[in-house]
């Protein structure tokens, strides 16, 4: 068996690699600046004929096959051939990055039967072969799904995710203990523990990481303008509420050219909350 890198992506959501915006009560608030957070870690990797198949679950730690009812961290998406255009020399993370994440977020998409995973626990992962394996022409990707804790890192799971967001998103629903409007790297809590951010499934395709990112003020335009209704239509609230934001992230031009390119948007209380506030209305009290 020989070494081979993991990429857990972050997306524009965890990753600080975005920026960040709001809008409370109608009126702007500031657009904070971030820093990328891309963990990576080692894997145990087998050569391409003994890769695994697609739906099969795999502890991360030894890349070992197990059944998808046993205790597992990771769950293969897709597997591909990674493009031919690379260079022989072993390319450095962001090539690779670039070359396997679009891909691989299409087919976490139809994996999932949603294109929610951004605004969910649900990553996106992408395994490709270390320099040993490269240099003998082993140049896959292997795409997996993992579910994350508070430190982005996996955590052990049983069961498939096949359809997983399809069929209960919220089962999978990200909160946030840190305001997305402000924070530089959010962390993720389960629901029903004090949080203030909620993201919300309607997640903003911005466009392709082969095009030109769009610039700031379009970015931040376009989700201002897709994501107050999206908050509205969570709370039930036609007329909004005063003590929560529409906030959003959106990707960076380093995150924009590794393939992250969706907007997320998020229902950010003034006060944390123990419980969510879709459905709350427009009159009821926050949740303690």
């Amino acid at each position: 068996m020989r070494r081979a890198a993991l990429a857990l992506t972050l997306s524009a959501l965890l990753a600080a690699g975005c920026t960040t915006g709001a809008t409370v009560a109608g009126e702007p608030a500031s657009v904070s600046g971030v820093v990328p957070v891309r963990p990576t870690t080692k894997l145990t990797a087998p050569p391409e004929e003994k890769l695994p198949g697609v739906g099969e679950c795999f502890d991360a730690k030894v890349l070992g096959r197990v059944p998808c009812a046993r205790s597992h961290e990771a769950e293969v998406t897709w597997l591909e051939t990674l493009p031919q255009h690379l260079p022989k020399a072993y390319p450095d993370d962001s090539t690779l990055l670039a070359s396997s994440i679009p891909r691989c977020a299409e087919k976490l998409t139809e994996y999932m039967g949603s294109e929610a995973a951004p605004a969910s626990r649900l990553r996106v992962g992408a395994i490709w072969p270390d320099k040993a394996l490269w240099a003998t022409g082993q140049h896959y990707v292997i795409c997996t799904v993992v579910e994350v804790g508070p430190d982005g890192a996996p955590v052990s799971r049983t069961g498939s995710l096949k359809d997983a967001l399809k069929k209960d998103f919220w089962a999978y629903q990200l909160c946030t203990a840190g305001s997305p409007s402000k924070a530089e790297t959010l962390v993720g809590v389960p629901c029903d523990q004090p949080h203030v951010g909620e993201a919300l499934p309607s997640v903003k395709n911005l466009g392709k990481s082969s095009d030109k990112i769009p610039s700031a003020e379009q970015l931040h335009s376009t989700m201002d303008k897709h994501c107050k209704q999206v908050v509205i239509d969570y709370l039930l609230a036609p007329e909004g509420r005063p003590d929560v934001a529409t906030s959003w992230r959106v990707p960076s031009e380093r995150d924009w050219s590794e393939g992250y390119t969706v907007g997320t948007c998020f229902a950010e209380t003034n006060k944390p909350v123990s419980k969510t506030v879709r459905g709350i209305g427009g009159q009821a009290e926050l949740p303690a």
